[in-house]
């Protein structure tokens, strides 16, 4: 099993690759990444936190006041 985490994306082949039959390999790109942060940051480790200083930043969702989504800044 593989695990890639790219800032920059990946080529469709890459993709394409990692969805074929069998492929044992998982594909996070940098918006998925900082989900996953934000959603797990208080499980990590603070030697990794301090490593990767992403602070959610809570705000007003204009589509919907009611709702307050994150952000992440760094």
């Amino acid at each position: 099993t593989g695990l890639f985490i790219s800032t920059g994306g990946f080529t469709p082949d890459a993709r394409r690759e990692a969805r074929r039959p069998g492929a044992r390999v998982r594909l996070i790109d940098r918006d998925e990444f900082i989900d996953l942060w934000i959603r797990h940051q208080e499980r990590v480790p603070e030697d990794a936190r301090a490593r990767l200083r992403l602070v959610p930043v809570w705000f007003l969702d204009p589509a919907s006041p009611a709702l307050v989504a994150p952000v992440c800044r760094h």
